[in-house]
């Protein structure tokens, strides 16, 4: 059913920039496997592969603001800080795995995304390449999917940070306001997050929409998203401990009162330094 649909649809945010788009009357050649081991690996290390956020659930997972009171407030990333990889990016890989001319028609935006020379363009062939992924499927169907997806994951101890995950329980029970602020989708995150007893006061999470076409892209929570969606749920991030291993967080970043650093590179912990960030490192 999902043969040849093409949505002319655009996530919040994201401008006209071209993606290119194959048919589906692709060949599959017979150096597919050799491939497909190569974009896949491409997927697997793009944080941009994330998607976005969803109308037909449009509200924040326990949307309470910031409380008032002398409560910390910490602001956590989900993948690389609490999950040791990307969780959104892995349930795409896997969705392609399955169906090798899906794979072939997500090549072209998955080359565009690993090769874009800017952000948006990134975005926009990472929310292409999900657009494919999830291509002809329902909500009520990619929900069944992600949820059972988190679930295994999130009881996979070389998919958990242990000792972030201690370190969150340990501040709620110590009176903290936890809030989790992930690219990854909603209902892949509350899932993972339950499975791995982590616990959390309020989620801002990345959504997906239906379309005729199928499960697409709608608010992609990434970069300078990320800090909008956490302002627009009345998060004050000023007064925040703000966890991260990313650059791609730096609008977060930028706007806390602190910066914890928790499974970031070298270069990362550099270029924060370099933009007059002093981050707090963590062993994880």
């Amino acid at each position: 059913m999902w043969r040849g649909c093409r949505s002319n649809r655009r996530s919040r945010g994201s401008g006209t920039i071209a993606v290119p788009h194959v048919g589906t009357g692709w060949a599959i050649p017979r150096c597919l496997s050799s491939m497909s081991r190569g974009v896949l690996n491409i997927l697997s290390l793009h944080a941009m592969l994330f998607p976005a956020n969803e109308r037909i659930a449009s509200v924040d997972s326990m949307t309470s603001p910031t409380p008032t009171g002398h409560a910390d407030v910490i602001i956590y990333d989900l993948d690389g800080v609490i999950t040791t990889r990307d969780s959104f990016a892995a349930l795409i890989v896997e969705q392609l795995r399955k169906a090798p001319l899906r794979f072939l028609r997500a090549l072209p935006a998955a080359m565009a995304m690993f090769l874009g020379v800017n952000e948006e363009w990134k975005r926009q062939a990472a929310a292409r390449v999900t657009a494919i992924a999830f291509a002809g499927m329902r909500d009520y169907e990619y929900a069944a999917l992600a949820t059972a997806f988190g679930i295994r994951i999130g009881d996979d101890p070389s998919w958990i940070r242990a000792s972030t995950a201690e370190r969150i329980r340990r501040q709620k029970a110590d009176g903290a306001w936890i809030i989790i602020a992930t690219a990854t989708e909603r209902r892949l995150a509350e899932s993972l997050l339950e499975q791995a007893s982590v616990p959390y006061d309020s989620l801002s999470a990345s959504l997906l929409t239906e379309t005729a076409c199928g499960v697409e892209v709608d608010d992609h929570r990434v970069g300078q998203r990320k800090a909008d969606a956490l302002r627009e749920q009345g998060i004050a991030i000023h007064d925040a401990e703000f966890v991260t291993d990313s650059m791609t967080d730096l609008p977060t970043a930028r706007l806390a009162a602190r910066v914890t650093l928790i499974g970031a590179s070298q270069k990362t912990r550099e270029r924060y330094s370099r933009r007059g960030i002093s981050p707090t490192e963590v062993t994880p």
